[in-house]
């Protein structure tokens, strides 16, 4: 199901301490009439997962599933989510001074959308080399900002790409550690390679090779076949 949220506070792990691996909690506003598993008005939501979004300022439609823990109660277990980013100084300077991007604070984020106004995302996306021309950021910082931010979003966008095929979002963090940048660009050339990873099948290959186009007699299916 799917649920638009915005974030409220990081319960684990604690405030700045990001890892592109690791399990989050977190505490989010309900931006509709939100019913949870048992039927009941919520106004906060208990998001759990891999890759939380944690950016204030911004409305994220999340999707997941209930579920109910024994100690914790009812929590939104997280697969996978869209930021919803309005082209604007406050959900922008938000964004980018959310703590996943290492090197940009507020006063930094500011800054950047001041030179770039609501372009600013696309100059991170494609041209963040203009970057160097923001107060304080040295080409040391740049290595820093860029790397930090194609670590957040190719692992989400690889959780974003597999879950659908069955394909847990631990599971995709462990791949998105084994082939780090080049996980989206492997996959597409060659999902068999996930074949040589414990626990992922050829059925689960088989799935995403579909879905590409492949042809079920390329050779590297009938390989593959040998290998899970």
């Amino acid at each position: 199901m799917e649920i638009t949220c915005s974030f409220k506070k990081l319960i684990y792990p604690k405030e700045g301490q990001f890892s592109a691996n690791g399990w989050m909690i977190g505490l989010y506003s309900a931006e509709e009439d939100l019913l949870d598993c048992d039927g009941g008005y919520i106004e906060d939501v208990k998001v759990v997962g891999y890759l939380l979004p944690v950016a204030k300022g911004i409305h994220y439609r999340l999707t997941g599933h209930w579920q109910k823990d024994d100690r914790y109660g009812t929590q939104f277990s997280l697969e996978t989510y869209e930021e919803i980013v309005k082209p604007n100084r406050v959900s922008i300077v938000a964004y980018l001074s959310s703590g996943v991007i290492k090197g940009i604070g507020v006063k930094t984020a500011e800054r950047i959308y001041e030179a770039f106004g609501d372009k600013t995302l696309d100059i991170l996306d494609h041209d963040p080399e203009k970057l160097l021309g923001i107060k304080g950021i040295s080409k040391e910082k740049l290595q820093v900002i860029r790397d930090s931010y194609a670590d957040f979003r190719g692992a989400r966008d690889l959780v974003a790409m597999l879950t659908p095929h069955g394909i847990t979002a631990k599971k995709a963090i462990k791949i998105y550690a084994e082939y780090g940048h080049t996980s989206m660009q492997t996959i597409t050339e060659n999902p068999y390679k996930l074949c040589e990873m414990a626990g992922i099948g050829s059925k689960t290959a088989d799935t995403i090779a579909h879905k590409l186009g492949m042809n079920p007699f390329d050779p590297r299916r009938l390989r593959a076949g040998v290998l899970c």
